[in-house]
């Protein structure tokens, strides 16, 4: 009897060791973030992102001009005042996009607010109060490791941070490695790779803060995460043979 009631303790006892693996402390985000209410003032503002090789631009024009309907076959935009068009322009290898009646225009390495006042400046030849929008339309990063839904993320946000990024893939799992998250960047022909300890607040100062087009997240996988092991049906096993075996001891 008293061996078997011993043995009820087994799963229970194995179950809290496990547990107990998992450092808390390594668990929550920015621990050394004061309790009392603070503000501090941004050390590297958001600035907007550049285009690059490769990039899908969407571009948006509208004109109050009747005759634009005519010269570029306009729809109508709502009103009969307002006409639009839009395309989308893959950006070469040389770094351009061609605009029928605008040209060739040298967009690698401008924001899309910069396109967007060269666009507007070459059409106003054609066009009276050209209004113009753009937008990268392949604005995509990849989310990979311990987080709960890895893989490839589209935003129609270009002002995209870290933690967006983290919160978009599911958030990270209970064991990954918060203070080993790496960021892998190509930037004029360089790959960079920055590290980050989301255990700091420090980095919510760092200028790889915000996310651009094409960046690379990985998160390390704790100890349990590199396990061929489902914890949670380990836990369903365990409080099986636990019920059994208090089944066994009261029926002794």
């Amino acid at each position: 009897m008293k061996r078997i009631q011993w043995l009820a303790l087994v799963p229970i006892a194995t179950m809290l060791f496990m547990s107990s693996c998992l450092n808390y402390k390594k668990v929550p985000y920015f621990t050394d973030i004061p309790q009392q209410d603070t503000s501090a003032k941004i050390q590297n503002p958001y600035q907007s992102p550049v285009i690059q090789k490769n990039d899908i631009i969407s571009i948006t024009v509208g004109s109050i001009s009747p005759e634009a309907n005519a010269l570029f076959g306009f729809n109508s935009g709502g009103s009969a005042s307002t006409y639009s068009t839009g395309s989308t322009y893959m950006v070469d290898m040389d770094g351009n996009i061609e605009i029928p009646l605008v040209n060739k225009i040298k967009v690698e390495g401008l924001t899309t607010k910069q396109v967007r006042d060269e666009v507007q400046i070459r059409l106003q030849s054609f066009l009276k109060v050209p209004i113009v929008e753009v937008r990268i339309s392949n604005f995509k990063i990849a989310v990979l490791g311990a987080v709960n839904a890895p893989g490839m993320i589209s935003s129609a946000n270009e002002r995209l941070t870290l933690m967006d990024a983290i919160s978009l893939a599911g958030d990270l799992q209970i064991d990954a490695k918060r203070d080993n998250v790496l960021l892998i960047r190509e930037e004029n022909g360089v790959r960079k790779q920055v590290r980050f300890d989301l255990n700091s607040s420090e980095v919510l100062n760092s200028p790889y803060y915000y996310i651009r087009s094409n960046d690379i997240i990985y998160v390390q996988p704790g100890r349990f995460g590199t396990r061929e092991i489902n914890f949670r049906n380990l836990t369903y096993l365990f409080t099986a043979m636990s019920i059994f075996t208090f089944i066994l001891t009261f029926t002794k």
